[in-house]
């Protein structure tokens, strides 16, 4: 939903490219995300991270422009190195199956492009900017928790096998607490 709406907003606002690559992504992962927990197939968990990394790219361009970084010769340069250490760690993950290489990378990804919006809302932005940024950070850290908690039952063999067990309700929530920034942003 949220990745429509964002496609929908973009229209509407005659945004540039950068914007519906990124929501078109995230409407990607939520369909590879589905096929990832209906099949738990290699193929599915390619077509649930893959996207996610690529939304995260469209995030980063996204920014084009916005500060001094993404700006002028800078942004060749920075996005350059960003998509080499991108490829190297995909490669890295698709050869050798280092899970822990994706979602270092993945954060890595998400945490640079954060970094480098607030610092160009602190420059140019408005007070409100700077509260939806708060928000959508909060909102990725209860995901990133709940995705923890969701992790540990898994690898502790202790998983829901009820939908009347709280615990069934950790991955619904943790998806949800993920496209809270996108919508906010949106």
């Amino acid at each position: 939903m949220a990745g429509s709406y964002g496609l929908r907003r973009a229209w509407k606002l005659g945004l540039p490219l950068a914007f519906y690559f990124a929501d078109l992504c995230l409407m990607c992962v939520g369909l590879g995300s589905m096929v990832f927990h209906a099949t738990r197939s290699f193929y599915g968990e390619m077509m649930d991270e893959l996207p996610m990394s690529a939304m995260a790219f469209g995030y980063m361009w996204c920014l084009k422009g916005t500060h001094r970084v993404t700006s002028g010769r800078s942004w060749s340069v920075v996005l350059a190195v960003y998509s080499m250490v991108v490829a190297v760690a995909w490669g890295s993950y698709l050869l050798y199956g280092w899970y822990d290489v994706f979602t270092t990378s993945f954060t890595g990804q998400v945490i640079v492009s954060a970094l480098l919006s607030l610092d160009a809302i602190r420059v140019a932005g408005t007070r409100r900017d700077m509260y939806t940024w708060w928000i959508s950070l909060s909102m990725i850290l209860v995901g990133r928790a709940l995705w923890g908690i969701e992790r540990h039952l898994y690898f502790t063999g202790r998983c829901p096998t009820s939908t009347l067990e709280l615990s069934f309700w950790l991955h619904p929530a943790c998806e949800c607490s993920s496209l809270a920034p996108s919508a906010a942003a949106n």
